[in-house]
C-alpha cells in the first residue's frame, strides 16, 4: 500500500512540476503578454492540484510506514492492543503484567502513560482494583 502511495504520489508531483514551473517562469519575466498571463494562470490550475494530491499521498505514506516501524518495534504494544481487544478495552494492572510479564509497577506506568495517550476512563472494581476502560 505504501509502495503504491509512493508511486503515485512521485507520479502527480511529476505531472505538476513542469506546470508550476511555467507558472513561475512566466510570472517572474518583466511585463508579460496577456496570453503568457493566462498560459500562467493555467499551469496554475493545471499544475497546483497534482502537486497538493502529491504531497498528500507522500505524507500518508509516510505515516503509514511510521506506524508499520512504530508497531514493529515496540511488541509490548502490539501486545497490550492485542490484550485489549481480547478483554472488551478493559484491563487492569494485573492482567497487564501478568501478559506481558513486566513487574506491577512496570505495568501501572505502562498502563498510565496509554490512558493518557488514548484518553482512557477510570473504574475501581469490586476488589477495589483499578480497571483501565480504553475507548473502542
Amino acid at each position: 500500500m505504501k509502495i503504491l502511495l509512493r508511486v503515485l504520489g512521485g507520479g502527480c508531483l511529476l505531472i505538476a512540476v513542469p506546470f508550476l514551473i511555467l507558472m513561475v517562469a512566466i510570472f517572474f519575466q518583466s511585463n508579460p503578454s496577456e496570453e503568457e498571463q493566462s498560459a500562467a494562470w493555467g499551469g496554475a490550475l493545471l499544475g497546483v492540484p497534482p502537486a497538493l494530491l502529491g504531497i498528500t499521498l507522500l505524507v500518508v505514506a509516510n505515516r503509514i510506514q511510521s506506524q508499520a516501524a512504530k508497531a514493529e518495534e515496540d511488541p509490548l504494544r502490539r501486545q497490550f492492543f492485542e490484550l485489549l481487544e481480547a478483554q472488551n478495552y478493559r484491563i487492569t494492572v494485573l492482567q497487564w503484567s501478568r501478559a506481558a510479564g513486566v513487574s506491577g509497577e512496570e505495568a501501572k506506568e505502562f498502563l498510565d502513560a496509554r490512558s493518557r495517550e488514548f484518553g482512557a476512563d477510570f473504574e475501581v472494581g469490586d476488589a477495589g482494583q483499578i480497571i483501565y476502560i480504553f475507548p473502542a
